[in-house]
């Protein structure tokens, strides 16, 4: 009975890690991997929310902005005192016999009010307001008051009745406007509040932004690592096969010799070395389908699904991008291009400008208040019109020549204010805070740039080094496979090749996995990973496989440059 062969738990073990992987499983593109990773980020959905509730505080800042309308109407109604019913007949008895008229008789008085205001609050400070004032009367007192002249009027020849005269409306239509000349007043917290708020709102915009470019980044980074996982399994499988193959073809040439134990015997040394080879592979492997589960979990983790469904999404089945053009690393055009570009950084500069209106607010609230203030008259009347015709009538009916007013306007607040130096001290502080922050990110950004510059140059070199080696290898194994002579010998050749050729083939999978997250972080840090267009972050292939463009572009003046 001949000894067991020492390939056959090897090889077992072969053929149950290919069934164990043989499921198909979901082909996962990087279209739909940074679609999940941009549907499922809480990051993103809470820096939506700082967009929303940003928005929310500059639209309460804008309360004292926003155009007022008012209007009231009064009505006044008053009897008349009941005199004695001889006073009355001596007061009517003066009427027709051409005395003076008396006032000792009850007046029925009516007056109706109506005001109507529209006033409008610039950023600017300057202040408007357009006004009409109208008021009716219909009073008995003033009836007879004006008898004796509608009686002088009849003797005339006018013929003229109270009705054409009472009830009568008179109104002021009036335009205000006040020009801050120096200092705004109370109104400058408000002013200064409102675009410190607007600033705001748009360095949330930009966290928001920068914030998709962050988990677009971690997205590619981990789709790239799992492809990488995937192509150094299959590597690690098929090389496993391989050398099964080789190993089990070697057993039965051996057993076909007359003495096969006496043979295995002989070739101790070699037969060890091949079960090492076979140990070896199977060991490869192994540490291969460990770092894939773990590639698989850090995907799900980048796109925001839980572990329970990473297998069922399926691995990463785009290839990594071949690499090749790295020439033209202008480290001080991409931190120029990231300054201009960046959304975190275009966030920092935007907060120092807010605390700067801030401040500004808060100092010109402690000046001295000069207005220059002028307003435009237009009188108007109308008589014998009752209720709405009479409010209406008057407007129709102008009277008199459009009268103005100018003058200025002083305000000035006495005491210590120690209120408004405590707020200038505040908006101080916090706008020394802002630019403290943009200063740290621009260096942070200097410093960060030019390592991946550096890391990119080296990675190159590696990646290219490893696809030369690799397909150096490749040749090699090539020959190996196609010499048919089935000596010992050259079966150890054989498997020492593939060991080589492996090895290198994995290094290569991972120069190039290395180089294509690193053009990603270029990408990223210096700000040109997505492209904000029409109200959508959209990322092309072209910016995920080609490094920056150097073209030095205008960076704002405000933003401290690293040199």
């Amino acid at each position: 009975m001949n000894a067991p062969s020492f390939t056959m738990k090897p090889l077992a073990l072969a053929l149950a890690v290919s069934a164990l992987f043989s499921v198909d499983l979901h082909a996962l593109t990087l279209q739909e991997a940074t679609g999940l990773a941009l549907k499922n980020s809480p990051q993103i959905m809470t820096e939506g929310i700082n967009v929303k509730l940003k928005g929310a505080d500059k639209d309460i800042a804008y309360q004292f902005f926003d155009p007022k309308l008012s209007a009231s109407i009064m009505a006044n109604q008053l009897g008349g005192f009941d005199y004695p019913a001889e006073i009355e007949r001596v007061a009517l008895a003066s009427l027709t016999g051409g005395s003076p008229v008396t006032s000792f008789l009850p007046d029925n008085y009516r007056q109706d009010d109506l005001t109507v205001s529209l006033t409008k609050i610039f950023l600017s400070g300057i202040y408007t307001e357009l006004t009409l004032t109208e008021t009716q009367k219909d009073s008995d007192h003033d009836k007879l008051a004006a008898a004796p002249l509608l009686q002088a009027l009849n003797n005339g020849g006018m013929h003229v009745t109270f009705s054409n005269y009472f009830p009568y409306t008179y109104g002021v239509l009036k335009f205000i406007t006040r020009f801050p000349l120096w200092g705004r007043g109370d109104l400058a917290q408000g002013i200064g509040d409102y675009k410190s708020k607007e600033l705001l709102h748009a360095a949330a915009i930009d966290h928001l932004n920068y914030a998709l470019s962050s988990i677009l980044a971690s997205a590619v980074y981990a789709y790239w690592d799992n492809r990488a996982a995937v192509a150094n399994y299959e590597l690690r499988k098929a090389s496993f096969e391989r050398i099964s193959k080789w190993t089990q073809r070697i057993n039965e040439v051996i057993d076909h010799q007359p003495n096969p134990t006496g043979v295995r015997a002989q070739n101790a040394a070699y037969l060890s070395r091949f079960d090492a080879f076979l140990q070896e592979k199977q060991k490869d492997l192994k540490t291969a389908e460990t770092a894939l589960q773990a590639s698989r979990s850090n995907l799900a983790n980048a796109l925001g699904i839980p572990l329970a469904k990473a297998t069922a999404i399926g691995d990463a089945t785009d290839q990594i991008p071949t690499i090749s053009d790295i020439d033209g690393i202008d480290v001080k055009a991409w931190n120029d291009l990231a300054m201009s570009k960046r959304f975190d950084i275009k966030a920092l500069n935007t907060q120092v400008l807010a605390a700067d209106e801030l401040l500004k607010g808060m100092e010109d609230y402690q000046k001295p208040e000069l207005n220059l203030v002028m307003a435009l008259h237009q009188q108007m009347a109308t008589f014998g019109k009752n209720s709405v015709d009479g409010f209406t009538g008057a407007v129709d009916n102008l009277s008199g020549n459009l009268g103005y007013t100018v003058g200025l306007q002083f305000n000035m607040k006495l005491g210590g204010n120690t209120a408004a130096r405590g707020r200038v001290t505040q908006a101080t502080l916090n706008k020394m805070k802002a630019q403290i922050d943009l200063n740290n990110g621009v260096r942070k950004l200097n410093v960060d740039l030019k390592g991946i510059a550096d890391r990119i140059a080296s990675t190159a070199a590696t990646a290219k080094s490893a696809r030369e080696s690799a397909m150096t290898y490749a040749k090699s194994v090539e020959a190996a496979v196609s010499d048919k002579r089935q000596t010992l010998d050259n079966a150890f050749r054989q498997f020492d090749t593939e060991r080589y050729w492996v090895n290198s083939a994995a290094d290569r999978i991972a120069a190039e996995a290395s180089l294509a997250k690193l053009v990603i972080e270029a990408r990223h840090q210096s700000g040109t990973l997505i492209n904000p267009a029409e109200g959508e972050n959209q990322i092309t292939l072209q910016s995920m496989t080609t490094l920056p463009n150097t073209a030095t572009p205008k960076v704002p003046s405000n933003i401290p440059k690293q040199h």
